[in-house]
């Protein structure tokens, strides 16, 4: 009865050591979309800020701030397709990426928008164009991916700030990209994760599976970071060729990741945040004042924290 006993202590014991601790963090929250996704957000140099979101494949909006997100100007609506991201080449150009493979460029910092018209760059079959998700910029290298339905995907490649793109369907979902100093592209999705090198346009897989990966960002020129939607983050030293599975909570099914002043901030449902100080790479979990999905973090112009949620929401200041 004693050995029975000294083995269910030790298995609370256990179960208690394991568990992650949680620091709570304030922050300031405001409603931008009631009840409807905010999936992307940037900021420029100048301070002015880019939120989109709506609800998938019935409508969407692009939101404008010049005052760190105290109140939002919508620039851009669609009647029958959302938005997913948007991403600021400088400080005045910038794109917005939406359902059905469907993209638009301001040149005046998100005041006025034009469609791209992207010609014959797009899969044949209507059912088969896929929401753009992600896009990441290097100088005039633009790569740019999307997908849906685990098994279809688009990765789009450009040298000269959006102007012309090379085209490569898949028969994955895409939803992370990100690139490094000199050009490297790393893209990642359902079940799949590639590298495009610095003068090319054609994905290079990886044999690399099990999880979906969500997102993904340099650290440095060869270390890249990959979230899973297993609640896993994953890191290579190598550009891809290795990986090890750098931090994992039950507590989180992650969903961006982003390197801001030498930290690494993983966002997850339920309101958390995985953070990492990549001097000793540390991890902590962040308990923000939602329990809503993080869908995506970035710095503002003076450094500071802003994220969006699933429920339209906009937080900064933690």
């Amino acid at each position: 009865m004693r050995g029975w006993w000294y083995l269910f202590v030790m298995v609370l014991l256990v179960i208690s050591c394991t568990k992650d601790e949680v620091v709570q963090m304030d922050a300031a929250v405001s409603t931008v979309l009631p009840g409807q996704w905010l999936s992307g957000l940037d900021f420029n140099s100048q301070g002015i800020g880019l939120t989109c979101g709506g609800i998938p494949n019935e409508h969407g909006r692009v939101l404008r701030t010049t005052d760190n997100g105290k109140t939002w100007q919508v620039v851009l609506s669609h009647s029958t397709k959302c938005f997913y991201f948007v991403r600021f080449v400088n400080d005045t150009l910038v794109y917005a990426g939406g359902d059905y493979v469907e993209l638009w460029r301001s040149t005046d910092a998100g005041i006025n928008w034009q469609v791209v018209d992207l010609g014959s760059n797009v899969p044949t079959n209507e059912f088969d164009r896929p929401a753009f998700r992600d896009m990441a910029c290097m100088g005039y290298r633009l790569v740019m991916v999307g997908g849906d339905y685990a098994k279809k995907g688009v990765c789009y490649v450009c040298n000269d700030f959006g102007y012309t793109w090379y085209f490569t369907q898949m028969d994955h979902q895409i939803a992370g990209v990100a690139l490094n100093a000199i050009g490297s592209a790393f893209i990642a999705g359902w079940g799949y994760a590639a590298t495009i090198g610095p003068f090319s346009a054609e994905p290079v897989q990886l044999d690399l599976r099990g999880d979906f990966y969500t997102s993904v960002v340099f650290s440095d020129e060869n270390t890249v970071w990959m979230t899973g939607y297993s609640g896993t983050i994953y890191r290579s030293d190598d550009l891809g060729a290795s990986w090890i599975k750098a931090f994992h909570s039950g507590q989180c099914k992650f969903n961006s990741i982003a390197s801001v002043n030498g930290v690494l901030y993983a966002t997850s449902d339920n309101g958390l945040i995985a953070r990492c100080k990549l001097t000793d790479r540390s991890w902590s979990l962040l308990q923000l004042p939602v329990k809503e999905r993080i869908l995506r973090l970035s710095p503002n112009h003076i450094g500071g924290l802003t994220a969006t949620t699933s429920e339209g929401k906009f937080i900064s200041g933690f």
